[in-house]
């Protein structure tokens, strides 16, 4: 693999689907995922140490700043990173162009967030709360500077620069957060934990790259590519919005400690599954991208590439279901009891969010984006009333309405989707069937085997119980249905593609 700066003529010629590209999207997927699993560590040890450092409320005042933040960060380029990498042809002053969009859009929406928390701060009695999300704000401007050029390390599938700057971006945050946090510095330890990643991860891709942007300049048809990146960037604003609006209303609700234990259960719920689907994603888009006029081929990767995001969310999510009641005091703390409800009846919206990236890879590589804008404004609005519903019944009813619309919307939104696409609903199920119901067994008996542990057996040893079991009854289930010994056998077949070549990713 060659992590050397690419040609600049090389970074804007067209993309192409050879025979490469099955072992290009293999290795991709593998360094993505790899980079991700770092990041979530870090997270992980950054939130187990500050979790015992810290307050619940110092963690529900960052994740009320960053219900809003992330809404204002969906904005910060209008979608023109996967514009970059859906297209076939680009040229050198169009991505120069998006660049500075990408960096207007993005110290537009800071200013704009920093101006928002002084207003926010007026109902929250917290005083911490308004110069945090002024802070966080930044964020923002960061993201602005790195997405085109990420978005070309995308396109030319070059995965391990993009894994080198993630994963040194995720220790270098983890660091300094924990030191923030045992100096005294309290919530501003979470703050710096998401300043540094965002910092780093710049950095590193631009230093990766090697290619500065021109100034801008008119008639170079990028026209287009904005009015695609409006159309994804708002379906995706509505997605955020419903995970931004739960948060606020149960914060309205319950306040800033309730708010704690429900993000914790939420980001527990959503973070690993974020780690899993963005790397796909990535890799998912830039490969479909190439082959998308290939119907037989186009349906034969999605199928592939469902079966594999299937295949690790659904137990992923099934096992922490049953073991939550233990792993969450292991790794928070027992006072962070309050969660685990909370946590399992998220655990719906969990299935639903890692499905989303299913339909993202169509509606994308197929430049559908206005098909997905329409569907989003009316699921948006039905989520919208079902959680003002949910309210009634506090954190754990918002909890309810958000799993329960989600998972009704997911399923209606398929054939939606698909139309026109020469991917069928048959597809979708030869895809997720097995892991599926390979989940499903293998829930029941470790929740069985978990019912009947002694409870002075303590939470490490029954964990180690439980996944030993799932573990077990997944692999079991998932081989010896029909078919599955030959599915095993050519994931195991994809394995000789992880081998670097001269055009490795």
């Amino acid at each position: 693999m060659n992590d050397a700066p690419t040609p600049q003529h090389d970074l804007f010629s067209p993309i192409e689907s050879g025979n490469e590209l099955r072992a290009q999207s293999v290795r991709g997927g593998t360094l993505s995922l790899i980079a991700q699993g770092a990041k979530f560590a870090s997270m992980a040890i950054t939130t187990v140490t500050l979790a015992r450092i810290l307050t619940p409320a110092d963690f529900g005042i960052v994740a009320f700043a960053m219900a809003f933040v992330s809404i204002g960060y969906l904005f910060r380029d209008l979608g023109l990173a996967d514009a970059t990498v859906q297209r076939p042809i680009i040229t050198h002053q169009q991505v120069s162009n998006l660049v500075w969009w990408s960096i207007l859009i993005g110290f537009g929406l800071s200013v704009l967030l920093a101006g928002t928390a002084f207003g926010i701060g007026v109902y929250v009695e917290d005083p911490r709360f308004v110069p945090v999300m002024a802070t966080l704000s930044i964020m923002a401007l960061l993201s602005g500077l790195t997405i085109q050029h990420q978005a070309l390390l995308r396109r030319r599938m070059r995965f391990r620069a993009l894994a080198i700057a993630e994963i040194v971006a995720s220790l270098l945050a983890a660091a300094l957060a924990i030191i923030a946090g045992l100096l005294g510095f309290g919530v501003w330890a979470l703050v710096i934990f998401q300043l540094t990643l965002s910092a780093g991860i710049m950095l590193g891709i631009w230093v990766a790259l090697g290619w500065i942007p021109s100034l801008p300049t008119r008639g170079t048809g990028s026209g287009r590519m904005l009015l695609f990146g409006v159309h994804l960037t708002t379906s995706n604003s509505l997605r955020i919005f419903i995970h931004s609006l739960d948060k606020a209303l149960v914060f309205w609700k319950g306040g800033a400690e309730t708010l704690g234990f429900y993000s914790k259960a939420y980001n527990l719920l959503i973070l690993p599954i974020q780690q899993l689907t963005l790397p796909i994603h990535g890799v998912a888009v830039a490969s479909l991208s190439r082959i998308v006029d290939d119907t037989p081929r186009y349906c034969s990767y999605y199928r592939r590439g469902l079966l594999m995001l299937a295949s690790a969310a659904f137990p992923g999510l099934g096992w922490f279901l049953v073991s939550a009641n233990h792993v969450i005091p292991i790794a928070l703390g027992d006072q962070w009891d309050a969660s685990i409800p909370l946590f399992r009846i998220l655990s719906p919206a969990g299935l639903a969010t890692a499905l989303d990236a299913s339909v993202m890879w169509v509606y994308v590589t197929s430049g559908r984006a206005d098909k997905q804008f329409r569907w989003g404004i009316g699921s948006t609005i039905i989520a919208i009333i079902a959680l003002l519903i949910g309210s009634n019944w506090g954190a754990a009813g918002i909890a309810t309405a958000l799993s329960a619309t989600l998972i009704l919307t997911r399923i209606a939104e398929y054939p939606y989707c698909y139309k026109g696409t020469g991917i069928t609903i048959a597809t979708l199920i030869s895809a997720i069937w097995r892991p599926a119901i390979a989940s499903i067994g293998a829930i029941g008996i470790a929740w069985l085997v978990s019912s009947n542990l002694p409870p002075t057996l303590g939470d490490v040893p029954s964990v180690l119980i439980e996944a030993g079991v799932f573990t077990a009854v997944y692999a079991l289930i998932w081989a010896l249905a029909p078919g599955g010994i030959p599915e095993v056998r050519r994931a195991l077949a994809l394995l000789g593609d992880l081998l670097p070549t001269k055009t490795g990713a």
